[in-house]
């Protein structure tokens, strides 16, 4: 009987002799009498083909013997017999995806064993994911080391001695290691016994029973397997090393056969990197004395760098002897070998062009250069893609990215893409549901928020059916019909139907629903949502004075522009002022209608999902959470796609949907199955089947929701579906163990990163490397994680890179998903070393494709760009190398587009950047150039159209930005904050101000008594915001109060303030006299009796006559002296505007206030100034504005303040922005709303706009500076 082990080099012959022999068996009948196993499914496939070429062998009759070891067992068990000739009953396999039970059986193994109090070392971390998966890895290494659970009690016994607790240990000591090893045995007992109970199995468990019935004995009965009596051949190729578990199978297989032929590696050049593998090979010797037979083939040739790369790469030998011959030896032969390193220096370009290093700079664009290589390869070089590989350290890691990039590339890939059943968009959206459901399961007086459901409502795969909308319209019009009523009357059949599309009412609107969520508060659970939202319902109508303070108008009539702004004045806050608030704007509030809507719609979700019950049978679980998901038109959601006609690039994403549907489905049915199993753990309780097995008779146990859903959450994550098939033909992915026994003309390795190629070792809380090795000693042997894996590493490298025969190409990326940085693997400079004294030279490849080299381009997307950017090129000065010439782009540029390369709505894009990026301001830049659109403008700021003050410096600020704000009228989305928004704070200030001052209208306050005054002024605050607060019910009380409190201390500190300022400025009798004064038609419940209905008429001369224009606004206060001297405040949050700010149009309400007092409200007064009064301030909180240098007795003001000027400068400024004034006019008119930011970025911070302008400060500025050009110094 011959047993040899045959030791050949890489690339040599011996496995095309044993396919040889094993096909010339097949070819006479005889495929029983060999078995061959291999050791990858890549080889595998190779020995299948060999034997079966399809010229001597088509086929055979029955089963072709060759496996993997997987496939072995498959047999082992599928085969074996029992005394009477029966085939042994069949189990159920627990992880795969048919029923994905493995992880969550283990999960509830735990949690029983912790509720009887048999876990105490492990208990703490029973529930969380990592304790389960430790422990379901460490139940795969006992089964892989073929112990049972017996056999592990027992090694554990013996352990017991060596790791017994000390004397003087106490029960508050730290769990011992011994502790770790019984509670593990326990596990892993009480799982082989429910697996045996339940007639189920696994992978790792099917190779025990395989080996158990190997030994011709199977649950204490007789079994054989039959057919392993004809088998004269076995043969074992490209095995690295065996488990435990198939150590001992092979111990009773290889005695059976008269000949074993094990093929495996070696190079007697370079010994050193087999040595991991001695041991395979002395466990091999110990079954059988085996005969070592090593081939004198020489391997297939290579050439150039790759030439000597077996023997010297990972060679300690090399370095020794380069070492030695350096330090040793005359000078002359020191000269010598500098000369030889020279002259091969000179030469290495050339003799290392078989190895390429490419530095990526990242994942995407490593795999996009090797796809770019494969296709020179095979379009330049004749290369088949079968002749080429890419290999991986693990392809799991790399295989999203490779499928992308080579289906963009449109190169076809031999790699099977499968997407995690948890990351799939409907299952994802489930478990959204799933995780409300768990929560409010532990937390049974909880309700749900309501950004939880609005992000169910968003994901579009829950909402509810027509018959339940239907249901809830009708309760709308029994109960809040009266909402739509507009100007006291309720509407007709049409105009309620016109008035509910409006508000969304009655229809399914998942945009519209959300808006109404934000506005009433998103962040609140349902129950204080709704709460907020009826007393919004309730108190906005009838709250006059506070809708008009907020601008809430009910009616969704166009609110007035300047009080919207009156206080938002964020153009002028400046960006290096850490107490510049961030302010935004108010939105158009939501109608009390559509918050109704909002209310049933949230209240009928939230009343379904309370409905689910807290705990039951896992059936019943099952059940109610199928009846919520039905209730919700989840399925419906996911098949809508699939029966409406969607394009074909959709089509994928909408099936992969709807087999999440089977996921689900199988994740449920698993969850009530480890629970019910995991209930019998104990004495059992059993009947006897009609079968005669053995059945659990007790009721299925009550669990909680939360429990159940996590089983499910489990399960489900233990699932994966394809989400792209592989391509039989296509570019072999493979990863670095499965590349033995392979050769190509070209390999790829990628991902030479440290932690990536080599991989860095696993880790394990329970058994780490130390403990693993006493376990070994003791009988017991775990994977092993401990450095010396390191060497096994550098052979699977070592074996991928001599794997090539005429090119080696290796790659890793510079930064990882996260923008990490990497670090280079020390493989390559062990490759570097391996070829010296040749050179192996870095091809650094950027992320983005720039587009220079016209002919490196391998998609029709970077033909587009190359081509794009050569005729760019030609339009601008500079480097001209490598382009193409003009006529010839052009002609390929149509050519491209005839052909469906570059669409026409690309070129238009392109012709529309040029535009952008050229010197002149033109329609991409806010300009409006459509005579039909300007006559428009023209029409909309004719002479009756009422600008506003506001308005105005919101043009001066950004043409654009007013543009989108006043002419388009868009706003943002309201959100309700738990704070007091600034705009909402400002407007509540302004309103306890006038109600203080109007009390005290033209009365020296500094004569009246200080406290008493504080007291009025805080009380009137506390009414004001208790008013607020009936309207607007705050998300957070706590937080509202500490707001009002610190307002109020605001509020304080300008009465202080005041009286200081009417002490200093007694003597000219100074005394606030007017309050909110408008003009122009402003509709404010809170106007002053001296405002004018009349807007302010500036007047200009034209070769066509006068024209006029008209302005409204509101003055905050104005302060008359006892001459009648007026002095006028707009009051300010934090900060004024300077003069600066005035003369370029940029903050224009304070001119145009004082035009309005000298020529509408008050014409006969003197006026001393005007300025901003700084709410947020401290002594200089009124030094801005515009104050005449010779009344500064009125104000108070120093002298040396940049706002006090001389009577011409104000004369001159006031004409200025007069002048400014019109201008803005003329612009609107003739259609100039240029993105034209006046402080650039700092105007931008406060814009919502910025996303649509696309603001670019240097693309802007070179349109303003270039000489020749259209001037914008707004």
């Amino acid at each position: 009987m011959a047993k040899e082990i045959w030791l050949g080099p890489l690339l040599g012959g011996n496995r095309a002799r044993l396919i040889e022999r094993c096909a010339a068996l097949a070819s006479a009948g005889q495929a029983d009498s060999f078995l061959y196993l291999a050791a990858s499914h890549p080889l595998l496939e190779v020995v299948t083909e060999g034997i079966l070429d399809g010229s001597s062998n088509r086929g055979v009759w029955g089963e072709l013997p060759v496996y993997l070891f997987r496939g072995l067992v498959r047999r082992i068990l599928l085969s074996a017999v029992d005394e009477t000739g029966g085939r042994l009953p069949s189990r159920i396999p627990i992880d795969r995806e048919e029923l994905p039970l493995q992880r969550s059986l283990i999960s509830q193994i735990l949690a029983r064993l912790k509720a009887q109090g048999e876990l105490k070392a492990i208990a703490p971390l029973v529930g969380r994911e990592g304790c389960v998966n430790t422990v379901a890895t460490l139940i795969g290494e006992i089964e892989r080391a073929a112990k049972s659970p017996a056999e592990v009690t027992e090694i554990i016994a013996n352990r017991t001695q060596d790791l017994a607790p000390r004397k003087g240990t106490t029960d508050r000591d730290p769990h011992l290691q011994i502790d770790f090893d019984r509670e593990t045995a326990l596990i892993y007992a009480t799982y082989c016994e429910l697996l045996n109970r339940h007639q189920l199995t696994e992978q790792d468990a099917d190779q025990v029973r395989a080996f158990t019935i190997l030994s011709g004995e199977l649950d204490g009965q007789a079994v054989s397997l039959p057919w392993l009596a004809n088998v004269q051949l076995l043969v074992l190729d490209g095995f690295f090393d065996f488990t435990p578990v198939q150590g001992e199978i092979l111990r009773r297989l290889i005695p059976r056969f008269p000949e074993v032929v094990v093929n495996l590696n070696h190079d007697e050049l370079n010994q050193e990197i087999f040595l991991p593998f001695q041991e395979t090979i002395d466990h091999l010797k110990a079954i059988e004395s085996f005969e070592i037979k090593q081939s004198a083939e020489s391997a297939q040739t290579t050439r150039g760098a790759l030439s000597n790369l077996r023997q010297d790469l990972f060679n300690p030998s090399l370095t020794h002897a380069e070492s030695q011959s350096e330090e040793t030896g005359t000078d002359q032969e020191a000269g010598e070998r500098e000369r030889r390193q020279e002259e091969d220096g000179n030469r290495s370009a050339e003799a290392a062009a078989e190895i390429t290093y490419f530095e990526c700079g990242d994942r995407d664009t490593e795999i996009r250069a090797i796809a770019k290589e494969i296709k020179r390869l095979v379009l330049r070089e004749g290369y088949n893609l079968a002749d080429i590989a890419l290999v991986v350290r693990q392809r799991a890691s790399y295989a999203e990215t490779i499928t992308r990039v080579m289906r963009e590339e449109l190169l076809p890939c031999n790699l099977e893409t499968r997407l995690e059943a948890n990351d799939i968009p409907a299952n994802r959206a489930a478990l959204k549901l799933f995780a409300i459901l768990e929560q409010l399961s532990r937390d049974e007086t909880a309700t749900p928020r309501t950004s939880e459901i609005a992000d169910l409502i968003k994901s579009e795969y829950f909402r509810l059916n027509d018959e339940e909308l239907k249901l809830i319209s009708a309760r709308f019009d029994v109960q809040c019909s009266e909402l739509l009523r507009e100007r006291d009357q309720l509407p007709n059949g049409s105009q309620e139907q016109r008035l509910k599309n409006r508000y969304g009412v009655g229809v399914w609107n998942a945009d519209a629903l959300e808006n109404a969520f934000a506005y009433v508060g998103s962040d609140l659970r349902v129950t204080a949502w709704l709460a907020r939202a009826q007393t919004l319902i309730q108190e906005l109508p009838a709250a006059e004075a506070t809708r008009n303070l907020l601008n809430i108008d009910t009616s969704e009539q166009g609110r007035d522009p300047d009080v919207a702004d009156q206080l938002e004045n964020a153009e002028t806050a400046k960006v290096e002022e850490k107490d510049a608030e961030r302010k935004r704007r108010p939105s158009r509030d939501v109608h009390p209608a559509a918050i109704a809507w909002a209310a049933l719609v949230i209240q009928s979700f939230a009343e379904r999902i309370q409905a689910v019950p807290r705990a039951g049978r896992p059936l019943d679980l099952r059940m109610a959470l199928m009846k919520l998901l039905e209730q919700f038109n989840f399925s419906d959601q996911i098949a809508r796609p699939i029966r409406n006609s969607i394009e074909d690039r959709e089509l994928p994403q909408a099936i992969l949907n709807y087999n999440s549907l089977e996921a689900l489905r199988r994740a449920l049915v698993a969850a009530i199955k480890s629970i019910e199993i995991a209930a019998t753990i104990g004495p059992p309780k059993t009947v006897r089947s009609p079968s005669g097995q053995s059945a659990w008779s007790g009721e299925p146990p009550a669990v909680k929701l939360a429990t159940f859903l996590e089983e499910v959450r489990r399960c489900l994550s233990s699932q994966s579906q394809i989400s792209g098939a592989a391509d039989r033909g296509g570019l072999r992915v493979l990863e670095a163990t499965d590349v033995r026994g392979l050769r190509f003309r070209a390999v790829f390795i990628a991902g030479l990163v440290e932690g990536g190629f080599p991989l860095r070792a696993s880790r394990d809380w329970i058994y780490p490397h130390e403990e693993r090795e006493r376990l070994k000693r003791d009988g017991l042997t775990l994977e092993d994680i401990s450095p010396a894996t390191l060497l096994k590493e550098e052979h699977y490298f070592y074996q991928s890179a001599c794997r090539a025969t005429e090119r080696l190409y290796l790659s890793r990326p510079l930064l990882l998903e996260d923008d990490s940085e990497t670090v280079a693997s020390y493989y390559l400079d062990e490759l570097r070393r391996a070829v010296a004294p040749l050179k192996i030279e870095s091809v650094p490849i950027r992320r983005d494709y720039e587009g220079k080299k016209l002919n490196s381009v391998s998609t029709t997307t970077e033909l587009s760009v190359a081509l794009v950017r050569q005729q760019e090129r030609h339009l601008h000065r500079g480097e001209k190398r490598e382009l193409q010439s003009g006529s010839r782009i052009k002609g390929l540029l149509a050519q491209a587009r005839n052909d469906g390369f570059v669409s026409n709505s690309a070129l238009r894009r392109v012709e529309i950047e040029r535009e952008r990026a050229s010197y002149l301001f033109g329609p991409y830049d806010g300009e409006i150039t459509d005579p039909n659109l300007i006559a428009l403008l023209h029409q909309r700021f004719g002479t009756d159209f009422v600008h506003s003050a506001s308005g105005l410096s919101v043009y001066g600020n950004c043409p654009y930005r007013f543009f989108g704000l006043r002419v388009l009228k868009l706003e943002p989305r309201g959100e309700a904050a738990l704070d007091l928004q600034a705009i909402d704070a400002g407007k509540l200030l302004h309103d306890i101000l006038r109600r203080f001052f109007e009390q005290h209208r033209r009365q020296p306050l500094n004569e009246l008594d200080r406290e008493q005054l504080r007291r009025e002024l805080a009380d009137t605050a506390d009414r004001v915001f208790d008013e607020h607060e009936r309207v607007v019910p705050p998300l957070n009380k706590q937080i509202w109060k500490i707001d009002r409190e610190i307002r109020k201390i605001l509020l304080d500190q300008v009465l202080l303030y005041e009286l200081e300022i009417q002490q200093n400025s007694a003597t000219a009798g100074v005394v606030p006299a007017y309050f909110e004064v408008g003009f122009g038609g402003i509709k404010s419940a809170a106007r002053d009796p001296h405002s004018k209905e009349k807007p302010l008429e500036l007047i200009r001369s034209t070769f066509m006559g006068e024209e006029a224009m008209k302005i409204s606004g509101q003055i905050d206060r104005v302060d008359v002296a006892g001459d009648n001297t007026l002095i006028a405040y707009d009051y300010k949050l934090s900060t004024g505007s300077s003069t600066d700010d005035m003369r370029s149009g940029r903050s224009l309400q304070l001119p145009i206030y004082l035009e309005a007092l000298e020529k509408l409200i008050l014409p006969d007064h003197p006026i001393a100034g005007g300025g901003y009064y700084v709410i947020r301030g401290g002594n200089e909180r009124r030094n801005k504005g515009l104050h005449r240098k010779r009344a500064l007795e009125y104000s108070g003001i120093r002298a040396n303040v940049l706002s006090v000027v001389s009577d011409d400068e104000w004369q001159r400024i006031r004409e200025e922005v007069i002048a400014k004034i019109w201008d803005f006019l003329d612009d609107m008119r003739a259609g100039d709303f240029s993105v034209n930011p006046s402080e650039k970025e700092k105007t931008c911070r406060f814009c919502d706009f910025a996303a649509v302008c696309r603001y670019d400060r240097y693309r802007i500025e070179r349109k303003k500076e270039k000489p020749g050009t259209q001037s914008k110094p707004k």
